[in-house]
Formats: C-alpha cells, sequence, structure tokens
C-alpha cells in the first residue's frame, strides 16, 4: 500500500483527506461543490447531512475532540499547579536597590502593594542571579546579602510567592524585578 504525503508540509498522511500536522485539507476547494454534506474541515462528502452548527464529518469531529481533552488536561495542570498568582499588584523595578561594602553585597527590597481590601501576604522571594545561587528569604525580610568579590558584574532577580497561591505574575508571566550590579 503507497502511503500518501501531504502535499503542503510533505509528512506523511494519517487520513488520505486531511493533514493532522499543518491542519489543511488534501483537496484543493475550487474543486469542491460545497453541500450539507460536505465537512468544512477536510471537504470530505458524507452520506447523511451535517448539522450546521458542526459541519465536520466524524474523523475531524473525533480529531477536534482529542485536541481540545489535550488542551483541557494541560490548562487543568497549570491552574492546579502554584505557578502564579493573578492579582492586581505594583511592585517598581526602583524599590529594589542594592550596595556594596567590605567584599559584602547587600540587597534591599520593597514588598509589592496590592489593590485589595484584605491584601495577601508574601510568603517567600526568590533571589537569582547568574553567579550567584538562588536564595529564599522569608516573605518577613526585605534584605539579604552575599560574599562577592569586587570588579564583578551581573544581573539580579527577585520574584515574590503570595502565602497560599503563587508567584506573583502579569499576564502569566511571573513578575520578577532586576538590577544589574556591577562592584
Amino acid at each position: 500500500m503507497e502511503k500518501l504525503v501531504c502535499r503542503y508540509c510533505e509528512i506523511i498522511l494519517e487520513r488520505d483527506d486531511f493533514c493532522n500536522s499543518c491542519n489543511k485539507p488534501q483537496k484543493d476547494a475550487s474543486e469542491v461543490s460545497f453541500t450539507d454534506k460536505t465537512c468544512q474541515r477536510c471537504y470530505k462528502n458524507v452520506f447523511s447531512a451535517l448539522n450546521p452548527l458542526s459541519p465536520y464529518c466524524l474523523d475531524c469531529r473525533m480529531d477536534i475532540n482529542e485536541k481540545d481533552k489535550e488542551v483541557d488536561i494541560s490548562s487543568d495542570k497549570v491552574s492546579k499547579s502554584e505557578l502564579n498568582a493573578n492579582i492586581n499588584f505594583k511592585w517598581l523595578q526602583s524599590w529594589f536597590k542594592w550596595s556594596y561594602k567590605n567584599e559584602k553585597l547587600i540587597l534591599s527590597w520593597y514588598e509589592p502593594e496590592f489593590d485589595q481590601k484584605y491584601p495577601p501576604t508574601v510568603e517567600k522571594y526568590k533571589i537569582s542571579g547568574d553567579s550567584i545561587t538562588p536564595k529564599i528569604i522569608s516573605g518577613e525580610k526585605n534584605y539579604c546579602s552575599f560574599s562577592y568579590d569586587k570588579n564583578m558584574q551581573e544581573t539580579i532577580y527577585i520574584k515574590a510567592k503570595i502565602k497560599n497561591g503563587g508567584w506573583l505574575s502579569t499576564k502569566g508571566v511571573v513578575h520578577s524585578l532586576k538590577i544589574k550590579v556591577k562592584t
């Protein structure tokens, strides 16, 4: 049996009328006479009239439902994990400061401000950088210090984790402040 290849992406087809990898039908739309029995996705003609609200053949419906289940499963994993906390807050870059004295790097910051009547509390902060090992700081503190050599330069990041929530985030991306340190 000869294997059919997609005319667009040249991958071997699982179905002879539709490519699942590039999501394109294998028939040219100009050669199809559309009726109420024509699938709107793969252009295959079926025996009975299709539902006008969902004009897809059985194969396309199964494929669409399978992809919907994959999206539902992955969104459940993201929402159940402690990835991020989407709440209104203000945490400005200028609130993250550093100083250097006697081969000690001292970082200090102000905690985020929240726009709620009962604002959440910060459980912990995570500080990371290129040459420093990540450090977890209690949410009650707003400073930390590191042993740091002279004549070095790097970017240091800080993130905040909300108690009984996730990392502070903006539009699904974890929000972090960064500062460039040069000693």
